[in-house]
């Protein structure tokens, strides 16, 4: 699955603010701040650039990290539980990194239902929450 990941850079003497996307495989792209934006809106902004730009096309779901936001695909409720998996990865990593029992304490049937309710997506009744 890929992860794109954002991040906000500040202004220089000479450049603008800016949020920059990028992936894992160096794949990468600046945009500047898009002030009409606020939040989560304006690093998805740069992250649909991104994918514009590598042809990449799906629908995208982003959560925030300590210094910018990371999105994925999705791919209807299947998508919606390994997104979730991937943002609570993330989290643990980023706030338990020692800790291998803290990953089993995330609720992610919840955020995946978050994400499919966010996606219009309908979650099967007979599917198996992770």
């Amino acid at each position: 699955m890929k992860a794109i990941k954002t991040k906000y850079k500040g202004p220089t003497d000479t450049r603008g603010s800016r949020i920059i996307a990028s992936d894992e495989d160096g794949n990468k792209i600046t945009i500047s701040y898009p002030y009409e934006l606020s939040g989560e809106d304006v690093h998805r902004k740069a992250a649909e650039a991104l994918c514009a730009k590598m042809k990449w096309t799906g629908n995208l779901v982003g959560g925030s990290l300590k210094n910018g936001y990371v999105f994925v695909f999705t791919d209807g409720w299947q998508g919606c539980c390994r997104a979730s998996n991937r943002l609570a990865d993330l989290v643990c990593c980023m706030y338990h990194p020692k800790d291998d029992r803290a990953r089993k304490t995330w609720p992610t049937a919840t955020w995946a239902e978050i994400i499919a309710s966010e996606l219009g997506i309908k979650i099967p009744s007979d599917c198996e929450r992770t």
